[in-house]
């Protein structure tokens, strides 16, 4: 389903965030630990990908089950045949 969002979870530290813009030039935000991010409709085509650690911390609450400078993220999205 091209219209169905993509929900992302980023647990442990903050990283970078890779996106092209309406423009197709590369462009990159912050996604801080222990965060949520969702796109979705023509946002969800453009090529994306998260990219290294900016923070050397674990976000507060991560330390149970990461160590310094680990991140955990789960992308969840709506595949569907054809």
């Amino acid at each position: 389903n091209k219209e169905a969002p993509i929900i992302g979870l980023n647990f442990g530290s903050t990283c970078r965030f890779f996106y092209e813009d309406e423009k197709g030039e590369m462009r990159d935000i912050r996604i801080p630990g222990n965060s949520i991010y969702i796109f979705g409709k023509s946002a969800r085509l453009m090529r994306h990908g998260l990219g290294s650690i900016y923070t050397k911390t674990l976000s507060p609450g991560s330390e149970n089950f990461l160590r310094n400078k680990e991140r955990l993220n789960l992308t969840i999205r709506q595949v569907l045949p054809g």
